[in-house]
């Protein structure tokens, strides 16, 4: 990762966690209104509770049972609850009996054939311990009530009561947790979207940035290639004719002295044709190509040993291709070149196969060599750097430098000990006619 995408990442990052610690601390904060409301209401509810066990009579619940209303300590009972519901603004107080049917109710019509279901926090209550249920929505209202134990004389409960009031705030709070969710998913789904965007516009801009800064040194480098390989055609040319005229005055037959600087000479002048090669951009000449007559044309140019480790698949299928056939042909060829060369015995294999993907024709080059490792992998197309000895370092900087001219690219894929793919992107190219 580069500086500048580390810093933009970082800057990212950090305005990520402030949206997030934002709806974290939002959503602390609802849990800690309902806490504190649920505990208002709590509170309330003992308030309650307690004032109508202070009012009711023990003698009045033991002589009335359920269904009697018409009873002087039934009207009794009820004048109490219905002023403590009013009084303390409830939603209904019902006082029931130990085996959980209703006695008295306000509103009255509530209590009429209603049972409490017995459970662990009715058995509490009648045990003698206030308890409060959990919120429950009923018709869209929020309720909150709460169960208290009525004692006789001597402390023993002999009733619950149970008064229920409205939790309007709850209601509240549900609106604003899902609004807070609907927020939070909101955030998310943008900071998916931004952080998508963003990257890959960073990707792109650090991609043209470095493929603009690597154009600058190639055609820096070229520059220089071709001032040099200009200079030094002279010299080798004076060179070449002064050994000749050595050779002829003061050599004898078949001298191996003087045939070894004629040998340098033509290996420093391919050096040269190199460099003039890789600072010049070709015109391109775009034709429709017949894979095949290509390919076979190709391949004469190959020794006998190495066209016998070479298989082909897909061509078949792709019978022509615009392109330029001429830059195509050089650079496949420092390919299986390379294949080639990347093992030593009769062991080795070099497939190439063809495959059209996307408007695209891609020339895959295998073999089961060596392979690289990545820091290899990753310098092998810079210009001057090489592996072999006697290699100059130019071959696929060359190959690379006509692939981007052809709008193409090369992709190479290897690892130690599993051999190395070499492959050709090749655009649909139109001819200029």
């Amino acid at each position: 990762m580069t500086p500048r995408k580390r810093a933009y990442t970082f800057w990212f990052w950090a305005g990520v966690g402030v949206i997030l610690a934002l709806n974290v601390t939002l959503w602390l904060f609802v849990n800690q209104v309902e806490k504190r409301f649920s505990q208002e209401l709590k509170a309330r509810l003992a308030v309650s509770s307690h004032a109508v066990v202070r009012l009711l009579d023990s003698d009045d619940i033991r002589l009335i049972t359920p269904g009697d209303t018409g009873t002087t300590a039934y009207l009794s009972l009820l004048l109490h609850l219905q002023s403590v519901r009013a009084q303390d603004s409830l939603q209904t107080v019902i006082l029931y009996g130990l085996d959980g049917a209703a006695l008295v109710s306000a509103p009255e019509a509530l209590g009429r054939d209603y049972r409490i279901v017995a459970d662990s926090l009715f058995n509490k209550a009648r045990q003698g311990a206030f308890v409060v249920e959990e919120p429950r929505r009923f018709s869209g209202m929020w309720f909150m009530a709460a169960l208290a134990p009525v004692p006789d004389e001597d402390g023993f409960p002999i009733a619950v009561v149970r008064i229920e009031a409205r939790a309007r705030f709850f209601k509240t709070l549900e609106t604003l947790r899902n609004r807070l969710f609907w927020f939070s998913l909101i955030n998310f789904v943008v900071i998916g979207v931004i952080a998508f965007f963003l990257f890959r516009m960073i990707d792109r801009a650090i991609h043209y940035q470095l493929a603009l800064n690597n154009a600058a040194h190639l055609a820096e480098l070229g520059t220089m290639a071709a001032t040099v390989a200009h200079e030094l055609r002279n010299p080798l040319g004076i060179i070449s004719g002064t050994n000749d005229l050595i050779r002829k005055k003061y050599g004898k037959e078949n001298d191996p002295l003087f045939t070894f600087i004629p040998d340098e000479i033509r290996r420093l002048n391919a050096l040269i044709t190199n460099f003039l090669q890789f600072a010049r951009t070709p015109d391109l000449q775009v034709a429709e190509c017949d894979l095949k007559t290509w390919l076979d044309r190709l391949k004469v140019g190959l020794p006998d040993e190495r066209r016998a480790l070479l298989t082909v698949q897909g061509l078949e299928n792709i019978p022509t291709w615009p392109c330029d056939a001429r830059i195509l042909e050089q650079v496949l060829l420092n390919i299986l070149n390379n294949a080639f060369e990347a093992f030593e015995d009769e062991t080795g294999r070099v497939d190439v196969r063809f495959r059209v993907r996307r408007n695209r024709l891609y020339i895959e080059v295998c073999d089961n060599g060596p392979g690289m490792d990545e820091t290899t992998r990753e310098k092998v197309l810079q210009p001057f750097f090489t592996t072999k000895e006697t290699g100059t370092g130019l071959g696929l900087a060359i190959s690379h430098h006509l692939m981007r001219v052809m709008n193409g690219a090369i992709h190479i894929n290897s690892n130690p000990g599993k051999g190395t793919c070499v492959t050709l992107e090749v655009p649909r190219l139109k001819s200029k006619e």
